[in-house]
């Protein structure tokens, strides 16, 4: 365990407890309480409690991918790192994306700081074209396969400093490719939920195809892993991909199933409690 942690980290039963990593982790977790807090107490609108869950899962999720022995032993079998990136890219990513941050920074922002700097971002060009769904489609298919299809992910393996690039990343262009299909937040493109449904299966093949062409593989993909079991484990990394990528994504298919038809529902209940105020007045 001491052998594999990083200069500068703590290492305790195999979790590296590096200390920048932690204070991050922690300051986004202070941040939102305090967030949450306020605008709970500011607004008569409060802040849904399963949107902090969503949040607190999301950050436990880096913690787990980025501290615990998934990323101390991600350096030696293909395996777990492929684990480690699912997390952080299948798992963190679209927690952190229902939770809906942008909603939180816009509620307990001043109606200064919303009008000078917050709004003109989220209705920027640039905005606009990062969050378009086939833009945000192809960045993180383009992620996803040319960090493993290029020699990005042995010098990831090498360079502590690129494998943290690496990780930013995943969990920037997975933040990305979730929020179209699964964003609470006010945003340029708005899709129904045959656009979502649609979008979440059109993005299956990005997880699934690259797994399968790994699983398919019959030489070890990266020097770093040659040992005498590297091939059986590289195929091991395949399926967690395939399978793993293709199970989380039909999950998060059921949920914006799920919230559609909450939504419907409560729009329904408010049309008719309208229609009996108009039958009344009438």
């Amino acid at each position: 365990m001491l052998a594999h942690a990083e200069p500068g980290s703590w290492t305790l039963l195999g979790w590296s407890l590096e200390p920048l990593l932690l204070a991050a982790l922690l300051v986004a977790l202070v941040a939102w309480a305090f967030g949450v807090r306020r605008v709970n107490r500011r607004h008569a609108a409060v802040i849904p409690a399963a949107r902090t869950v969503c949040f607190v899962a999301g950050v436990a999720a880096l913690f787990v991918a980025l501290a615990s022995p998934i990323d101390t032993f991600a350096d030696d079998l293909f395996s777990v790192h492929m684990l480690q990136h699912l997390l952080i890219a299948f798992v963190a990513a679209p927690l952190l994306v229902m939770s809906a941050p942008g909603t939180l920074a816009l509620r307990v922002s001043s109606p200064a700081l919303r009008r000078s700097l917050l709004v003109p971002v989220l209705h920027s060009r640039a905005v606009r074209w990062v969050t378009f769904p086939v833009v945000t489609w192809l960045l993180f298919g383009a992620v996803m396969w040319l960090a493993h299809f290029t020699p990005l992910f042995e010098l990831a393996l090498e360079s502590p400093p690129i494998h943290d690039l690496e990780h930013v990343a995943f969990l920037a262009a997975g933040y990305l490719y979730w929020l179209p299909a699964l964003g609470r937040d006010p945003m340029p493109w708005r899709l129904g939920i045959s656009g979502r449904l649609l979008y979440l299966l059109l993005g299956m093949p990005v997880s699934s195809v690259l797994g399968l062409v790994i699983v398919a593989q019959t030489s070890v993909m990266y020097p770093h892993y040659l040992a005498p079991d590297a091939l059986a484990d590289q195929r091991l990394a395949g399926t967690v991909m395939w399978v793993g990528g293709d199970l989380i994504t039909a999950v998060l298919i059921g949920l914006a199933v799920w919230a559609w038809v909450r939504d419907e529902a409560r729009r329904a209940r408010h049309r008719a409690a309208h229609a009996v105020i108009d039958a009344s007045r009438g």
